[in-house]
């Protein structure tokens, strides 16, 4: 039986190349850290998503937790839509801040404006938007302009989003700070690594600082940790940059084929893929569909494994019924969180497959739909 994996990291032979040129490169120059990749990394992404600054680092987490750090957040609340991972929560913890946590709505498993409009307070000084699955919101300006409004800080997590845009600005340039993450998985992929992106001068300079024990020569100019990405690290996530625009137009066709394909039957049986809103563009980095009928996707998700079809999930246990974070006392009315947990699955979607495997995944599909 053939297996078809739900998601993989995807290397071409042209980066391959390039990686081991590049890393013999490295090895005999002895420069490990902070070197010509990085900065090939950081200028690259600055100038594709129209940024000044790009500052590359170990993690997506210290990325966040550096930018908090930086905005002074202890004591104050900063709010999460309960669809997210666990480490921006844990970055924010790791600070000193509250944590508030905001419901998402079903179209596109975004956060919800209304949600996030109750939560705001005196004390809230950040909100971290995620853009899930790489799909910005429709209500992204609308947040934007609330956040200003109240003078608290919008910081998009764009893990997901490398390459997205609504209005034709890019993921990353929306909010007053963004970052991306270079996870294995993710449309970049350095193996690990995180980008923290900005305008801002002074927090540029901080990022630099905070990123490598806050040393200028041998003077210690703010007491921090060790959060570089190597240069292996760099040459990879900078091979990917160049191919960018290549890869994510594949990811493109991948949701056409499944759109193509899938269409017809999911609107006879109450199934609805991720909403993109005609204004934005996707980099489907999870190719999401989901359903009232949470009984179908349960049978689609059981089904489809016994084929040798692998399906996912975009955060399957909302923040806000995470063991851990209810034992530190955090709270959250969430009735759309509550539904998309069982209510969704993630179909395969990685650039290593191809049209035949596509085929198998929508015959399959198609079979259990009409069992």
């Amino acid at each position: 039986m053939k297996i078809i994996q739900n998601t993989l990291p995807f290397i071409s032979e042209k980066t391959k190349i390039n990686f081991l040129e590049g890393a013999k490169e490295i090895l005999d120059s002895g420069n490990l850290i902070l070197g010509p990749y990085t900065e090939k990394l950081e200028a690259e992404t600055a100038s594709f998503v129209g940024v000044k600054h790009a500052i590359a680092v170990s993690d997506a987490t210290s990325a966040i937790q550096i930018i908090l750090g930086n905005i002074g957040v202890g004591g104050y609340e900063v709010i999460f839509p309960t669809n997210t991972f666990i480490s921006p929560v844990y970055a924010a913890n790791q600070v000193g801040a509250e944590v508030g946590i905001v419901d998402i709505q079903l179209r596109d498993y975004n956060m919800d404006f209304a949600s996030l409009e109750a939560q705001i307070s005196d004390k809230t000084k950040a909100v971290i938007v995620t853009h899930i699955a790489g799909t910005i919101s429709p209500d992204i300006w609308r947040i934007k302009a609330l956040c200003k409004e109240n003078q608290i800080i919008m910081i998009e997590d764009a893990s997901h989003a490398y390459g997205a845009e609504i209005d034709g600005i890019k993921a990353g340039a929306i909010g007053d700070i963004g970052i991306f993450s270079l996870y294995a998985t993710k449309i970049v992929t350095g193996g690990t690594g995180g980008l923290i992106l900005t305008n801002d001068d002074a927090l540029y300079q901080h990022c630099q600082l905070a990123r490598h024990h806050g040393n200028q020569g041998p003077m210690n100019r703010l007491l921090a940790g060790d959060s570089l990405i190597s240069e292996m690290n760099a040459l990879l996530g900078y091979s990917q940059v160049m191919e960018i625009k290549e890869n994510l137009a594949k990811r493109q066709q991948i949701k056409l084929y499944y759109e193509q394909n899938l269409n017809g039957i999911f609107r006879k049986s109450g199934i609805q893929f991720q909403e993109i809103a005609p204004n934005s563009i996707s980099t489907f980095y999870k190719m999401i569909i989901s359903s009232e009928r949470t009984e179908l996707i349960g049978q689609l998700r059981e089904k489809l494994l016994e084929k040798g079809i692998h399906t996912g999930h975009c955060y399957k246990i909302p923040l806000h019924k995470q063991r851990t974070l209810k034992a530190m006392g955090i709270t959250a009315i969430c009735p759309n969180g509550d539904k998309y947990g069982d209510m969704h699955l993630s179909l395969p979607c990685h650039l290593g497959i191809n049209e035949a495997e596509l085929q198998i995944v929508v015959t399959a599909i198609k079979e259990v739909i009409r069992e």
